[in-house]
C-alpha cells in the first residue's frame, strides 16, 4: 500500500491519504489537480517535493533533495567568488611618456602591479585591497606607509617613499610656517568669547575686518575659523552626531570658509544629484557625490575642481563603506580629468570630525595619482577651534595645492593628455572582481580613529 504525505494546509502535522482511497488520516481534501487525471504527471520543477509518491520505507526525497542541496551550495558559492581577469585589460604606458624617480621606472612598476591582479583566483575584499581596486581603473594610490604585501614586492617600500617624497616636491606638498602673528590675534579673539568678554558676532566683524591685511589663503582659512564661531557649542555633545548634523554645523562651516568663494566663481556644493561629467557622457557613473567644489561661468556650471563624501563617527568602523566612499571619490576626480582636462582635483573624505585631503593628477601615459595630502580634525567645540589653529599651516598647505593645479590644463597640452587617459573599470567589472562580502574585523589602510 502507497501512501503520500500531504503538508499543503501549512501546519505541522502530515495528512495521509491511502491510494485507495480509504483515508486513514486527514485534515485538508487533497489538491485538486491530483483528480484531474488518472494518468502520472510529469514533476514540475518547481513542484513541492513533498507532493510527489515515495515508498514509506524510503527516506523522504524532499529531505534528500534538502541534503543535496546543502551540498551543492559550497560549489556554488566558490564559483561566484572566482575573479574574472576577462574583466581587466591593461595597457603598457608608452616609453617616451613614463614615470620615473631616481632611475626607478614607476609607470612599469605600476602596470606590473595591474597585470598582478589577473593571478588571484578569487575576487578580492575591499578593505583590504583598496589598491587593487583603484589600480583596476588605473589609479595608484599612495599613502604614507600604507601598502598591501603585493604592492611593496612590486615596488620596494623605500622606493614607494621616495616617489612620495618626489611627488610632494613636484606638487608644492609642504607644510607652511605658521604665521604667529595671525594665529595669536586670533587667539586672542576667541579667548575672549570663551570668557564672555566679547559675543561670537562682536568676534565674527573682528575676524573678518582682518581681510586686505593678510595673504589670500590666510583669509580664507580666518573665514573657515569665523564661520565655525558662529556654529560651534560652547562645549562637546555628548549625542551622538548624525551625518546631517555633521555636515550642517561642523564640515560645511570649514570647507565652505576654506574653498567657497562666490566672486571668483567658485562653489563648495553639498549636491545630491549627478556630477556634471555624468551629465556630458553616458559612459560616465551617474552616482552622486556628497561634496563638489565647482566653478561656474556665467550662468553655467563650468567644472568640477573636487568631491567629497561624508560619514559620520558611527561609520568610523565600517571599513568596507569607508574604502567604497573614497574609491568613489577617486573616481569622480578621474572623470573631472578625463572629462574636463582637469590639471588635478582635490579630494575629500569627511569621517566623523575628521577630514583627509587628497590631490588626484593624471601625470603620464595611463598612470594616474591619488596622493594623501594632509588629515586634520574638525573642532567641536569652542574650546576646540583654539587647537583648530595649529593646524593652519597644514591648511594653507592644501590651499596652496588647490590654487596651483586644481584647474584645466592648457590648450597646448591638451592634445598630448588626452593620449595619456585610461578608461574607468565599469561597476560590472567591478563586480567580477572584487567581493561583496564584509567584515570589520578585515585589515584596512583606512584604519584611524574618528572620534
Amino acid at each position: 500500500m502507497t501512501i503520500i504525505y500531504d503538508n499543503s494546509n501549512g501546519n505541522n502535522s502530515n495528512n495521509i491519504v491511502v491510494r485507495d482511497n480509504i483515508t486513514l488520516a486527514t485534515h485538508a481534501p487533497l489538491p485538486s489537480y491530483q483528480h484531474q487525471s488518472q494518468s502520472p504527471q510529469p514533476q514540475s520543477q518547481h513542484e513541492p517535493q513533498h507532493l510527489q509518491e515515495q515508498d514509506h520505507n524510503e527516506e523522504p526525497k524532499h529531505l534528500q533533495e534538502k541534503d543535496h542541496e546543502e551540498q551543492d551550495e559550497p560549489q556554488q558559492q566558490k564559483d561566484e567568488d572566482i575573479l574574472d581577469p576577462s574583466q581587466l585589460s591593461f595597457k603598457s604606458p608608452a616609453p617616451d611618456d613614463r614615470y620615473t624617480v631616481n632611475g626607478f621606472d614607476v609607470s612599469g612598476a605600476f602596470y606590473e602591479f595591474q597585470e598582478s591582479i589577473k593571478n588571484h583566483k578569487h575576487k578580492l575584499p575591499l578593505e583590504s585591497h583598496l589598491h587593487h581596486a583603484l589600480a583596476a581603473s588605473s589609479i595608484l594610490f599612495l599613502k604614507h606607509g600604507r601598502y598591501p604585501d603585493d604592492m611593496v614586492k612590486i615596488f620596494g617600500e623605500d622606493q614607494l617613499e621616495a616617489i612620495v617624497d618626489d611627488l610632494n616636491d613636484m606638487f608644492g606638498v609642504k607644510k607652511a610656517k605658521l604665521p604667529i602673528g595671525t594665529v595669536t590675534d586670533m587667539i586672542n579673539i576667541i579667548q575672549n568669547v570663551i570668557d564672555e568678554n566679547m559675543t561670537r558676532y562682536q568676534a565674527v566683524g573682528k575676524l573678518l575686518l582682518m581681510d586686505g591685511k593678510v595673504p589670500a589663503n590666510q583669509f580664507k582659512f580666518i573665514k573657515s575659523v569665523a564661520k565655525l564661531l558662529e556654529k560651534l557649542p560652547r562645549t562637546g555633545i555628548v549625542e551622538e552626531v548624525k551625518e546631517n548634523e555633521l555636515c550642517t554645523r561642523y564640515a560645511d562651516p570649514l570647507l565652505c570658509g576654506l574653498f567657497d568663494d562666490p566672486d571668483a566663481g567658485i562653489f563648495l556644493r553639498w549636491t545630491d544629484q549627478t556630477t556634471l561629467e555624468g551629465k556630458k557622457s553616458l559612459n560616465i557613473s551617474k552616482r552622486r557625490p556628497d561634496i563638489c567644489i565647482t566653478t561656474l561661468k556665467g550662468i553655467n556650471w563650468d567644472y568640477n575642481s573636487g568631491f567629497g563624501e561624508a560619514k559620520a563617527s558611527s561609520e568610523g568602523n565600517n571599513h568596507y563603506y569607508l574604502c567604497k566612499d573614497l574609491l568613489r571619490v577617486a573616481i569622480f576626480g578621474k572623470n573631472s580629468i578625463d572629462t574636463s582636462n582637469m590639471d588635478g582635483v582635490i579630494g575629500m573624505q569627511v569621517v566623523g570630525r575628521s577630514i583627509t585631503f587628497y590631490l588626484m593628477v593624471l601625470l603620464s601615459d595611463g598612470l594616474y595619482i591619488m596622493l594623501e595630502l594632509e588629515r586634520i580634525s574638525i573642532p567641536g567645540s569652542l574650546d576646540d577651534l583654539l587647537k583648530y589653529l595649529m593646524d593652519m599651516n597644514k591648511i594653507l598647505m592644501v590651499l596652496d595645492v588647490f590654487e596651483e593645479w586644481c584647474r584645466p590644463v592648457s590648450a597646448a597640452q591638451a592634445s598630448r593628455f588626452d593620449k595619456r587617459k585610461r578608461k574607468t573599470l565599469s561597476t560590472p567589472g567591478f563586480c567580477q572582481i572584487m567581493s561583496s562580502e564584509t567584515s570589520r574585523k578585515r585589515s584596512c589602510i583606512l584604519k584611524h580613529y574618528y572620534n
